[in-house]
């Protein structure tokens, strides 16, 4: 599991994103968010603007690792769109009342057990939604091909069964915007913590 599956995966789903992802299942450790909030805080004064256009992407994709646009399968459009909700729609989502500043086992427990958000994701209609997604294929020596799937809406991307070298080229190449800094956003946190990573931070 690469970085950013580590800070960005969600569950059930297996899937692999990059800088889009809200972080780990469930609620944060206070003292850790708390640590992590300082980090990036701190990340948004080193950090400079470097975004490309987002609708690019599927031109670098063919271009540089000759991939081919295919068609999303029901299943995998279905996750896929439920991640979107979960990151860039989560007013859409009825969540379970937040845990207290130190939660008891008890009652983290309790949290999951309610927690329905990603059952609300995948069954809410996507004609409500405004999406423009496509999926890039790249096949690989193994029978797993390398897919990306990009929302050219929201800017989501999603990257399944590539080594670490794509990954993070496909985050260089998108890149960080001031909206991003200002914000915080998946984006400019995965970039935070890949350079923090590699020592560049």
């Amino acid at each position: 599991m690469n970085l950013f599956q580590k800070i960005y995966s969600k569950r059930k789903n297996g899937a692999s994103c990059i800088g889009f992802i809200v972080g780990a299942d469930g609620p944060a450790d206070p003292e850790r968010e708390k640590q992590n909030n300082a980090f990036l805080e701190y990340a948004a004064t080193k950090i400079q603007p470097n975004a490309r256009p987002f609708n690019e992407i599927g031109h670098y994709l063919e271009k540089k690792y000759n991939a081919k646009e295919t068609e999303i399968d029901p299943f995998r459009f279905k996750t896929t769109k439920a991640q979107i909700i979960l990151n860039h729609y989560s007013h859409l989502i009825t969540y379970p009342k937040p845990l207290s500043e130190n939660p008891t086992q008890k009652e983290r427990k309790r949290y999951f057990e309610c927690d329905t958000s990603w059952e609300q994701a995948l069954n809410y209609p996507i004609e409500k939604l405004n999406l423009d997604l496509h999926q890039f294929e790249m096949k690989t020596d193994s029978n797993e091909p390398i897919n990306v799937r990009v929302d050219f809406i929201t800017e989501y991307i999603e990257v399944r069964n590539a080594p670490d070298d794509i990954t993070i080229d496909l985050l260089y190449f998108t890149g960080v915007s001031k909206e991003d800094i200002d914000t915080k956003s998946f984006r400019f946190q995965a970039y935070a913590h890949h350079l923090k990573e590699i020592g560049q931070l």
